[in-house]
């Protein structure tokens, strides 16, 4: 019997029962409440060097191109833009057919046949969506394409998941999975990829898998083609706005860093931290406690690590210090910080300014609330954006 024909009946009977879901009906969760998970598929709990294996819950690291994740983009969705999200490229492609954008990225001509019969799917559900809300907010738009892509995967057959997700030594697997998004646990492996570096840390519900360790448990080795484990981490769909809790810049791969923001919390409201690298060398700032303190041990230049190394950038004793704070304001005119809240989290400046270039980005987040950068000195100031 030819399984290769039982496989493609199966998608095409999966493709045929999409269309009759009520794709018009609203999530009963918005974008930043994501309902389907890869959880389960992180089997046989185990430590090896005083590590807990898999690692899910952990923070990961996903070096990116800038326009998948801006540096504006990662203060709004740490200021509690719930719509700052970091797509796969199913979501970017469905958005775009909602706008009538043509595709930036002709993933679909790249990927297996089934992805050309979920575009006919998309494009329907698109249409339908279109003609009963002709002029979706972008919020909208977004609430619409998860619930699309998340009844889609809900409906999927483990195995196949299994299969083409996360087997990534099986002839099925589909490597840069345009409905998944890859990171690391190794802040190292991330900047191989990118020097636009983010920090993710799941909040409330887990939902990636540690690929490395599951390759690790299935076939005695942590990848594919490779030796060391490189903490590699899949995201299934998108990754919620709650989830960002950093931004790492670089002038190349290999260089040391040359911005960093981070988001912390006190008493109920949210703030980025531009931290002063002055002191830092070759190292990275670590979040722990809703604090920010500077790595134990410095980058090392190497894409996987072996596992003896796997704590390799916790949290020292040193705080990181901060040389500004953005805040989100209801009325920039009346808006103030206290002392406390800049000693609290170590915000001290010796004169730095933050560039003419990032205060022109930072008016994207005006709506009905106004970012206003505050530096902590004698008398606090603060640049406050208007047009």
């Amino acid at each position: 019997m030819n399984n290769k024909k039982i496989y493609q009946g199966e998608q095409m009977t999966f493709f045929y029962s999409l269309l009759l879901f009520p794709i018009l009906i609203f999530a009963q969760a918005p974008i930043d409440s994501p309902k389907f998970s890869l959880e389960e598929y992180n089997i046989k709990p185990k430590e090896m060097n005083g590590i807990q294996f898999p690692r899910t819950g952990n923070t990961a690291y996903r070096g990116m191109g800038y326009k998948q994740l801006s540096r504006v983009k990662a203060i709004k969705a740490m200021l509690g833009d719930s719509l700052s999200i970091i797509e796969t490229k199913v979501i970017t492609v469905m958005i775009n057919m909602i706008d009538g954008n043509p595709d930036p990225n002709p993933w679909l001509r790249s990927s297996p046949p089934r992805y050309f019969e979920l575009e006919k799917f998309y494009k329907t559900a698109v249409s339908k969506f279109l003609k009963n809300k002709p002029s979706p907010s972008k919020k909208e738009k977004y609430d619409f394409v998860r619930q699309v892509i998340e009844k889609k995967f809900l409906s999927l057959k483990k195995k196949r998941i299994y299969e083409e997700m996360i087997n990534s030594i099986g002839h099925q697997y589909i490597d840069w999975n345009p409905e998944g998004i890859f990171g690391s646990y190794f802040y190292e492996t991330a900047r191989h990829y990118s020097p636009y570096v983010t920090l993710i840390k799941e909040q409330g519900m887990k939902r990636s898998v540690d690929l490395n360790y599951r390759s690790y448990i299935d076939h005695g080795r942590w990848g594919q083609g490779y030796a060391d484990d490189a903490g590699e981490v899949l995201f299934p769909l998108y990754i919620p706005a709650h989830d960002i809790e950093g931004f790492f810049v670089q002038e190349d791969r290999n260089s040391n860093l040359k911005e960093v923001y981070m988001s912390v919390e006190h008493l109920g409201e949210k703030y980025v931290l531009i931290i002063d690298l002055a002191k830092i060398g070759n190292k990275i700032v670590v979040k722990k406690n809703n604090q920010i303190y500077i790595s134990q041990s410095d980058i090392i230049n190497r894409y996987g690590i072996d596992e003896a190394s796997q704590n390799l950038h916790s949290a020292s004793e040193k705080k990181a210090k901060a040389f500004a704070l953005i805040k989100l304001c209801s009325n920039s005119t009346t808006c103030e910080i206290s002392k406390e809240v800049l000693k609290f989290f170590n915000v001290k400046n010796d004169g730095q300014q933050i560039s003419v270039e990032l205060l022109e980005e930072l008016k994207e987040l005006k709506s009905d609330f106004q970012p206003k950068v505050f530096y902590s000195d004698d008398k606090i100031k603060f640049d406050k954006l208007t047009n």
